[in-house]
This record gives structure tokens, sequence and C-alpha cells, in this order.
């Protein structure tokens, strides 16, 4: 490990560990989301590795599928803009990782997510991460989502993990808790015909 990437994580991590000490636990909701008005859409998945960005799409998919008119961004790393370039999303924002634009970029990020005041915001990381569950709690949307775990506090809609450890189905037993409309869909990417056409 860089001292760099240490340093990085011991910033971040001080951060989380005050950030929940100087904020109450949020109080849970119970809601049926068919019923409200769900114009803007805000999921999260701060995790840097590719592959856990593809994790993210069937969540991409199925909420479009439950919202067909609602904007729907992403807030992950720049692979993600990239892997999800055909997806159904609207906008794509970007958490950085290095030093030391990391320092500063989260509070521009959580400046720019309030002002777009979603109705929605979900950590479609499995509350595996705090930065993620952090982006979700503090980004002003009426209803924060996630799993019921160590990251949760931040979240007014929390839902038990799935009794199955299979990461491929995750995501849309979590939609299905939210008393969405939910299907079996594998992590997802479309490639246009021109990058078939070089892919061949």
């Amino acid at each position: 490990m860089s001292r760099r990437y240490w340093l990085d994580k011991k910033i971040r991590s001080a951060v989380m560990r005050i950030c929940a000490w100087v904020t109450p636990r949020s109080k849970g909701r119970r809601v049926d989301l068919r019923r409200q008005e769900i114009k803007k859409i805000l999921l999260v998945r701060s995790i840097f590795r590719m592959g856990d960005s593809i994790l993210a799409t069937p969540a991409i998919l199925l909420l479009r599928n439950n919202f067909p008119a609602a904007q729907i961004d992403f807030v992950g790393p720049r692979v993600s803009a990239i892997l999800f370039r055909h997806l159904p999303i609207d906008n794509h924002h970007e958490v950085y990782q290095s030093l030391p634009r990391v320092c500063w970029s989260y509070v521009s990020l959580l400046k720019q997510i309030r002002s777009a005041r979603y109705d929605l915001a979900i950590d479609v990381s499995g509350s595996n991460a705090a930065m993620g569950a952090f982006i979700v709690g503090f980004s002003g949307a009426r209803f924060r989502a996630g799993l019921r775990g160590k990251y949760d506090r931040w979240f007014n809609l929390r839902f038990s993990r799935p009794a199955q450890k299979n990461k491929y189905r995750n995501l849309p037993e979590l939609i299905g808790s939210m008393g969405l409309e939910t299907r079996k869909v594998f992590p997802t990417l479309v490639l246009s015909a021109e990058e078939k056409e070089c892919g061949t």
C-alpha cells in the first residue's frame, strides 16, 4: 500500500467518524414509493473497482423500468462514466480517490447533489462503503435508502440484508424490498455498434 493511498484512506476514515459523531441517526420511515412523486433519483456506488461499478447496473435498469420518466443520476468513479455511456442514466457525478483532489472534491460534489433536490437516493454498494452511505445521507434527498448495517445511520429507509450472498442477485432483491417491481437482472453493459465492430 502506497503512503499516498494510506493517507487518503486515513483522512476519509477520520471524516466519516467525525460526521457520525456530530450527526444524529436518521429516523426511519415506512413509505410506498410507488405512491410517491419520484422525479429525480440518485444512485451511489463510490467503490473504485471496475467490477463494483458493473455490479450496480441492475439498479439502473430496474429503476428506469419503475420510473420511466424520472431523472436518474449516478455517483461513482470515472470508470463508471465510461462503462455506463449507453445505459439509461442522465448524469454522472464523479468521485475521486487520489490526493489532493479528494480533500475538497466531496464538498463540491455534495453541494452539486443537494442543489438537484433529489426525491430518492439509494446506496447501491450494499452498505459496504462508508463513503457511499455518507453521500446518500447528505444528499438532501427526501428518501435515503440502503441496507441495514454499520453505515445505515444516514438512511431514513432501511432494508434487511439479502439472505443469500450472490452479489448478482443483491440489487434486484433490494429493489423488490423497496416495494418496487423487480425481476432477475444480471450486471449488464451496453455496447454501441461501433464498439462491437472494434471488438470483432
